[in-house]
């Protein structure tokens, strides 16, 4: 579920990164996803600070972008980063130009919808982009979620990125 905002876990995590970067580069992967994980409270929320800055940093000096990702507490119940909101203070505290958000369109209709007034607000921010339909996490056009309306929203508000597709 991820190590970035568990306190006493930083060298964990530090050794993740490492290990993240041999397989990107391995891979081709441009991208790295460094989830929060399950935590709480002041503590966790430095170390998610303290631990993504130094992703980004690493990350940068090997031409890979960080990401992090909001998850919604319905499906993961005690996951630290729940909204994009949420997320998006926590990368101007971090205050890294390699550090972005993966905007999951499943978890944002989760958390409330408004998936494209959303990516209009945060899309400086937003690297990539991944789907599943709501409710059921399952492949498009199984749920509630109208996506020919809102890939077309984000095609043409200029979002030129891959999107991922995971579902179950």
């Amino acid at each position: 579920r991820g190590l970035a905002a568990l306190p006493g876990r930083e060298a964990e995590f530090r050794r993740a990164v490492e290990t993240g970067i041999i397989y990107a580069k391995a891979l081709g992967c441009r991208q790295v996803n460094c989830l929060a994980g399950i935590a709480g409270g002041p503590a966790s929320h430095a170390c998610l600070v303290e631990n993504l800055k130094f992703a980004a940093y690493r990350l940068a000096a090997e031409g890979i972008r960080c990401l992090t990702e909001p998850i919604n507490p319905f499906d993961m119940p005690g996951f630290f980063l729940t909204g994009m909101e949420q997320a998006a203070e926590v990368l101007a505290e971090v205050g890294s130009p390699n550090l972005f958000l993966q905007y999951d369109l499943y978890h944002r209709q989760r958390m409330g919808g408004g998936l494209i007034e959303a990516f209009e607000r945060l899309r400086p921010l937003i690297a990539h982009i991944q789907l599943a339909d709501v409710p059921g996490r399952h492949e498009p056009g199984t749920g509630g979620i109208d996506f020919a309306c809102v890939l077309g929203a984000l095609d043409a508000k200029g979002y030129a990125g891959y999107v991922g597709l995971e579902y179950f």
